[in-house]
């Protein structure tokens, strides 16, 4: 029986590049405070970096504020306004790292409880942006999005001959610009 030695740890605060993000959002404005609404978006995004690499599905619930701005229009639905968001995401992230010759990979989800990795995985959802509406129910808008969450896993140097593992910790942070298309139920 081999044994294998304690877990060297390893922290990495890891910045990278996102691809383009690719989702939906439901959102809805309340009648009585129309700055005020609530909403929830799904999206895909891979986060990549010289050590660390991700696939990341989001599932994000948020409150929403917006101001309007005084742009004139030809309809009475069409309009301009600035907004921001603030919630919860739960992701579900496959993660590879490779740092000096030790590699490792774990998939992390709400349900995953193996002594590897974190039991879930929730992060803070933080995004801001102009929304811009010509047309009664269409319209477009330019967002920030700020992506911020840790993960650690332990790694085993050989699965054959295991001789010593590494505990992997890593925060990723990224910085998102996201621009998209918009439909309005009436």
């Amino acid at each position: 029986m081999n044994q294998t030695s304690p877990p060297q740890n390893l922290h990495l605060t890891v910045n990278g590049s996102a691809s383009p993000v690719f989702g939906g959002r439901v959102l809805c404005w309340f009648e009585r405070a129309p700055w005020a609404g609530l909403g929830g978006d799904i999206s895909y995004y891979e986060f990549n970096s010289a050590v660390l690499n991700a696939n990341v599905f989001p599932a994000s619930v948020f409150g929403g504020l917006r101001i309007p701005l005084g742009i004139p229009s030809n309809h009475s639905a069409a309009r301009a306004q600035i907004y921001g968001f603030g919630g919860l995401s739960v992701l579900l992230a496959d993660v590879r790292a490779s740092v000096n010759g030790i590699t490792g990979h774990t998939f992390i989800s709400p349900w995953t409880n193996t002594g590897e990795s974190s039991t879930g995985l929730v992060a803070p959802y933080l995004s801001a942006g102009l929304a811009v509406q010509p047309w009664e129910s269409h319209g477009f808008f330019l967002e920030y999005r700020h992506v911020a969450f840790d993960v650690d896993f332990l790694t085993t140097h050989s699965p054959l001959f295991p001789t010593s593992n590494t505990r992997f910790e890593a925060s990723f942070a990224t910085d998102q610009i996201l621009l998209g298309f918009s439909f309005c139920f009436p």
